[in-house]
């Protein structure tokens, strides 16, 4: 095959401009090849960027209520519960021989009211760990889609898995809020009743 070679004193930029250069038709092909991977760059940069805008406002609702969970006043129910419990060990010990049906009653409403308190703080243990646990994987995530360390099928499992954990963790934290509306106001208004119950048991000779 003989090889020709371009003259030197052939001008560059005439020959890619003209159509009838040998050259144009490669320069044509680069040319083209350019733009298809620019454009592959680009849609690839675009799809990351909504993925880590998604993560974003899904770890900024997780933070939201964060906020919200730690505003539970723990020490408030922990001392209310400890009191409630003192209380009940003391009226199941002696009221089934000393109260009439009504207080017996009004005492089964504390018990339940003593109950809530203790799942409000079993709840408020292991709703922190899933917030934390959550934070973290969502950071996680966001670092991999970042990085371009997670495919289009992982990001997809891994993302419907977060968002369920995200709901689940906004879901809880309004369910613990209720219950410790409830409690807390169920208790200030039933102590001193139950209290009175208990001094009088005790005037009897009841310890």
């Amino acid at each position: 095959m003989e090889l020709k070679f371009l003259p030197l004193w052939l001008n560059i930029p005439d020959l890619i401009s003209s159509s009838n250069s040998p050259i144009f038709p490669i320069m044509k092909k680069l040319l083209f090849f350019s733009v298809f991977v620019l454009t592959i760059v680009s849609c690839k940069d675009e799809v990351v960027s909504e993925r880590l805008t998604d993560i974003q406002l899904l770890q900024s609702k997780v933070d939201s209520s964060n906020i919200e969970f730690q505003s539970i006043d723990t020490s408030k129910i922990v001392q209310y519960r400890d009191n409630a419990k003192r209380q009940c060990d003391f009226l199941k010990e002696n009221y089934h021989d000393t109260v009439n049906f009504d207080n017996a009653r009004y005492i089964d409403v504390y018990y339940g009211n003593f109950k809530l308190l203790r799942k409000i703080m079993k709840g408020y243990a292991g709703l922190a760990s899933e917030i934390n646990y959550t934070s973290a994987q969502l950071d996680h995530l966001y670092n991999d889609v970042e990085n371009g360390l997670v495919d289009d099928e992982s990001y997809a499992k891994f993302y419907a898995g977060e968002e369920k954990a995200a709901k689940g963790i906004i879901k809880s934290v309004g369910t613990l809020r209720e219950w410790e509306e409830i409690a807390v106001n169920r208790y200030n208004g039933m102590v001193q009743p139950i209290d009175s119950v208990i001094l009088e048991m005790q005037n009897r000779g009841y310890r």
